[in-house]
């Protein structure tokens, strides 16, 4: 019984895109005295991990700005690689601890579900690129999301040489990521 529900969980996780895992979300490091003001502003993506919510998306961005109330707005947009329409999402972060950690909890309200997730800010130069990662523990399995994201629509080889290394320096598999198309984006 207990091997189906694992079978049965990876492959709920696995076709709605994020990477399923059988192992505990692993710790890792993110920027030091991080600095939000800087961090603020429009990210392009360059490669993610796939996943359900950026299904047939390209053109995908992601702008962050502060509320009123100290959260951070987080407008994310993308277009339908089939049908050319736009799709946004918007939602807000909130410090996961203290407000020099680069660990914060997103959510986006949907049709009255407001699920809460992880977005670790693992590396940036703030002027070039982020790299961010999420992971949520569940029975069994650990669900892992990665993005990888720069302040130029296409960022130059020698940037995403600096992501890569980052993945390199926490052995983190690339086998799992896409590219985010960013042509013809209107």
């Amino acid at each position: 019984m207990l091997k189906i529900f694992v079978i049965l969980i990876v492959g709920i996780c696995g076709t709605q895109g994020q990477v399923p895992v059988l192992d505990d979300c692993p710790d890792f490091d993110v920027v030091e005295n991080f600095d939000l003001n800087r961090y603020l502003g429009k990210w392009y993506e360059q490669y993610r991990y796939a996943n359900f919510f950026e299904l047939m998306g390209k053109c995908v961005t992601a702008e962050y700005s502060l509320n009123a109330n100290g959260s951070v707005n987080v407008h994310n947009a993308q277009v339908n690689i089939l049908t050319g329409k736009p799709k946004t999402i918007d939602g807000y972060a909130v410090p996961a601890g203290e407000i020099t950690e680069a660990k914060f909890i997103v959510n986006f309200p949907v049709g009255g579900f407001s699920p809460n997730a992880p977005y670790w800010v693992l590396d940036t130069d703030y002027e070039t690129y982020s790299v961010v990662w999420s992971c949520e523990k569940l029975p069994l399995i650990s669900t892992r999301f990665l993005w990888l994201l720069s302040r130029e629509q296409n960022a130059s080889d020698e940037t995403v040489k600096k992501m890569y290394a980052v993945l390199d320096k926490y052995n983190i598999d690339r086998s799992f990521m896409v590219s985010t198309e960013q042509e013809n984006c209107s």
